[in-house]
């Protein structure tokens, strides 16, 4: 295709508009006729894209909008039109949003593009617009626009956003306009329309000629690479910079309008310039826009899975894929056919093989997200590496064989203890509630148990849990012992005597488009970074809804149940991650007994002092060759390259500070940060971020305070309640270890510290402890812990850990205070006036000379008043228990005997 070509061609059943013909004009070929995967993306459906931005003056708690720019690309060139607000329409209010009529808006555009440049754009005669009858329950029909009818002089627009919720609510929300407002849904942090808007807008005063209007909106937010979100980002990256405003001029723009019309001017149109132009370059010209690239995925996979299995109806892909089909509209399933997953939806598990039912409830149940934990806390010296799993979910997705949903399962018997002659391998599909018991000696148990707040912990002892094969299959090779309630396995499908792998198939197309674009697409990265977030949310749509979720419904004003994708599959996503966290976990332990210390894990890599080349050949329980066979397949190649390294390394650590899961940063510009939601004001990642970071939590004497901006909820903005505003709030954020395993108290020790900033202006010396941790034993073990660690606002010696401890494993009625010293000491001298201790050097003395005894002993300050009350007998009913006051007793007994030989 040359730069000047005009293609129309259209989606099939979509019929052709030939007045949307010269808006197809293309700087460059499509993506899609090199890229198999852009089909997906690069739409052949013709639009008008309007890139649109608003710029506001915010006063106190109201809002002004000074002006509305609009933006058309057509190839190179851009059609702007800047909308500057009469002062008496620029109020915004939550009751009625804006005064800007939005179809005015449009009618105004279109009319100067249908005199300027398009004439064939269809304006419609009054009298020659067709109405239908629409029923409404319990009222008198009414008559609406006929759009089906007229389908031919309906334009198709759509508005794209960046950050859509600041911009679309300057819009009047009344009933002479659209209240665009109600049909929109907020995903992933932008608003966009899930169904398209149709409305007519009057051209003229008197409303003789109309425009009729298909409307969609999308927000960028879900359209671009993970590290492209910001509009800096996504304007540097299609080389349209954004501007950048005078120091202060952004909290004075109506001033700055007035004193510089012109750079005002260029400033305020740049924003949707860069919307629609970055629109253009990855969707086409004028061409539709996906909700979002993870939707777009999902189509992708959606059909290479129905090419793969050779089959073109949805009904015949959902049988053979996840074992569901669809019921006849109008019929309800029953409760009992009904999954958790698909409540919003009319699937029920396929209903020819009842074991169908069963699995697809079982895996729902056995699914959990990835593994995040700290294991070694402190202040590291030594030198570590920060390692990634390689694409670790799609590598995982790579080797998952698809189950025969037509065949009943192979039954565990019940109550069962499980052999290796029950599971062979860890990608066998099977899936079990039941109970497992690690030995003690086990660094890392694998199975996930849910406790209360939807936490999952991974203790050494379980009942009635839900696991997946691999769960299993790696907890019987680190010993654990592993009995089935009811469960089985089943049976696999195989597709031209192989075991079948539709994911391996899909996944795959989607790695070799984007190593294919990688060298084909050098001046355009782009087309790399969105096929790259493509890949990464593969898993997340097999995933979706799998843990079942609510989603804020704008036209019902209230919550409903969320969908599923149509990749969304129980077994597929269990899988997933069952093998990414088993993968890492019999790493762990495995470097564990070799000596090395791993220190934290999240999701799909770790921190670990061993080498490259150790990490690298671990066996991993046969875990590695799984993973390595994975990379080879979406890799199409078994060549030794970077590619096919399982393990890459991230990121070096000279020394770091590791606190808690997702909380560590090191000391080296190119180490790893993890803020644990900690903003310190700095530019996020410089050199003044980390530093302020490390300073903050090393000083800590409580939970930091930190400053958040927190937007205004959709719902609010919907229903009326809030315009939209960024607000600051302070946030008190614990630094404490997050206590999913177990502090081994007899490990801590207290380390100085001493740290200066990079710009000589802070310094810092204090001691921190460091510890290893354990698994804990059980849920209730752990909750007793995250009960205690609910009242502690700074564990940082281990003086502290100590303290948790005794408040978690010690039964008392008293209260233990922050001072576990004092508390020993008071429980001492309790047993000592209720005569259960024998304290020779206290025999005989008055009040204040015991006062004086007993501090200079240097364990606890206490005053008269301290003594007397260890005398009373309901204190004396809150005294520690001998074995937590022994070592202390036997102190004090040793300094006395001292005292009486001087």
């Amino acid at each position: 295709m040359n730069d000047t070509s005009h293609s129309t061609g259209l989606e099939p059943g979509i019929k052709p508009k030939q007045f949307l013909a010269p808006l197809d004009i293309q700087t460059k070929g499509s993506i899609a006729e090199v890229i198999p995967s852009f089909r997906v993306i690069q739409s052949k459906s013709l639009r008008l894209n309007i890139g649109f931005d608003t710029e506001f003056q915010e006063n106190g708690d109201s809002r002004r909008v000074l002006s509305l720019q609009m933006s058309i690309a057509l190839g190179a060139v851009l059609i702007r039109y800047f909308f500057l607000v009469d002062p008496r329409y620029q109020v915004i209010t939550a009751e009625s949003g804006g005064k800007i009529p939005l179809k005015y808006c449009l009618a105004d555009i279109l009319a100067d593009l249908k005199e300027c440049y398009f004439g064939n754009f269809p304006l419609v005669l009054k009298k020659d617009i067709v109405y239908k009858e629409q029923k409404w329950k319990g009222h008198d029909p009414y008559k609406i626009v006929d759009f089906e009818a007229m389908q031919d002089l309906v334009i198709p627009v759509t508005i794209i956003c960046h950050t859509g919720k600041a911009d679309i609510s300057v819009f009047r929300r009344s009933k002479y306009d659209v209240d665009l407002i109600r049909d929109l849904g907020e995903i992933q942090g932008g608003w966009m329309t899930t169904k398209n808007v149709r409305f007519k807008a009057e051209n003229d005063r008197n409303y003789n000629y109309y425009w009729l209007v298909n409307l969609a909106v999308r927000d960028t937010l879900g359209l671009t690479p993970a590290d492209n979100k910001s509009l800096k980002a996504l304007g540097n990256v299609i080389n349209r910079p954004k501007i950048t405003l005078p120091p202060d001029a952004i909290n004075h723009m109506s001033a700055y309008a007035v004193d510089h019309p012109v750079e005002y001017y260029k400033y305020a149109m740049n924003d949707a310039d860069i919307v629609v132009s970055f629109c253009s370059a990855l969707f086409r010209c004028n061409h539709s826009i996906p909700m979002t690239l993870s939707s777009a995925a999902a189509s992708s996979m959606y059909g290479s899975i129905k090419e793969y299995f050779g089959v073109s109806k949805k009904a015949e892909y959902d049988l053979i894929y996840r074992g569901l089909e669809m019921l006849d509209e109008g019929i309800i399933p029953s409760k009992d056919e009904c999954m958790k997953f698909l409540k919003a939806t009319r699937y029920v598990p396929r209903r020819d093989n009842p074991d169908a039912k069963i699995a697809t409830e079982f895996y729902e149940e056995a699914y959990t997200g990835g593994f995040n934990a700290s294991f070694y806390i402190g202040w590291i010296t030594e030198h570590t590496t920060d390692f990634d799993l390689q694409n670790a979910y799609p590598t995982a997705m790579a080797n998952i064989v698809d189950i025969d949903w037509s065949k009943p399962m192979r039954d565990f018997p019940r109550y069962y203890e499980l052999t290796w002659q029950d599971l062979t391998s860890p990608l066998i599909p099977a899936v079990a509630v039941g109970s497992f018991d690690f030995p003690d000696d086990v660094y890392c148990p694998n199975i996930p148990v849910p406790v209360k707040g939807g936490m999952k912990i991974y203790p050494r002892h379980g009942r009635n849990v839900y696991m997946t094969g691999p769960d299993m299959y790696l907890a019987m090779k680190l010993g654990a012992k592993v009995t089935v309630f009811r469960g089985g396995v089943n049976q696999i499908l195989v597709r031209d005597g192989k075991p079948s792998k539709c994911l391996a198939y899909a996944v795959t197309q989607l790695v070799q488009d984007r190593m294919k674009a990688k060298k084909v697409y050098k001046d355009n990265p782009l087309v790399e970074k969105s096929l790259k977030t493509m890949v990464n949310s593969c898993y997340g749509k097999t995933a979706q809804n799998v843990s079942p979720k609510t989603r804020y419904n704008a036209r019902k004003m209230g919550r409903e149940d969320a969908e599923p994708s149509a990749v969304t599959s129980p077994y597929h996503a269990s899988y997933t991650t069952a093998l990414v966290r088993c993968m890492l976990i019999a790493c762990i332990n495995e470097l564990h007994d070799m000596g090395y210390h791993v220190y934290s894990v999240t999701t799909d890599g770790f921190i670990t002092d061993a080498p490259t080349e150790i990490v690298r050949g671990l066996d991993a329980y046969g875990f590695a060759e799984i993973f390595q066979q994975g990379r080879y397949t979406l890799n199409q190649t078994t060549d030794p390259c970077d590619a096919n390294q399982v393990w890459e390394p991230k990121h070096f650590n000279d020394t770091f500070l590791n606190i808690t899961t997702r909380g560590n940063v090191a000391v080296n510009d190119k180490g790893v940060i993890a803020h644990n939601s900690y903003t310190t004001g700095e530019v996020k990642n410089s050199r003044a971020d980390r530093d302020a970071y490390i300073i903050a939590v090393l000083s800590r004497e409580g939970r930091l305070q930190c400053r958040t901006q927190i937007w205004t909820e959709f719902s609010e903005i919907v229903e009326r309640k809030h315009d939209f505003k960024v607000s600051e709030s302070l946030r008190q954020l614990s630094m404490n270890f997050d206590y999913k395993r177990c502090p081994i108290v007899e490990t801590a020790k207290d380390t100085p510290v001493h740290y200066d900033s990079a710009d000589g202006q802070h310094h810092i010396d204090t001691v921190i402890a460091e510890y290893d941790t354990r698994p804990f034993d059980d849920t209730e073990e752990f909750l007793n812990y995250r009960r205690t660690m609910e009242n502690e606002d700074c564990v940082k010696v281990t003086g502290d850990l100590e303290r948790v401890k005794v408040k978690s494993t010690t039964k008392t009625k008293g209260y233990i205070g922050k001072n576990l010293d004092r508390k020993i000491l008071m429980s001492i001298l309790m047993g000592y006036r209720s005569g259960i201790y024998q304290i020779p050097a206290l025999d005989g003395l008055k009040q204040s000379e015991i006062v004086k005894t007993v501090n200079s002993w240097k364990i606890a300050e206490i005053s008269v008043n301290d003594w007397k009350n260890c005398s009373r007998s309901k204190r004396q009913d809150n005294m520690l228990p001998h074995e937590l006051v022994e070592e202390t007793l036997k102190k004090i007994l040793e300094l006395g005997s001292e005292a009486s030989e001087e």
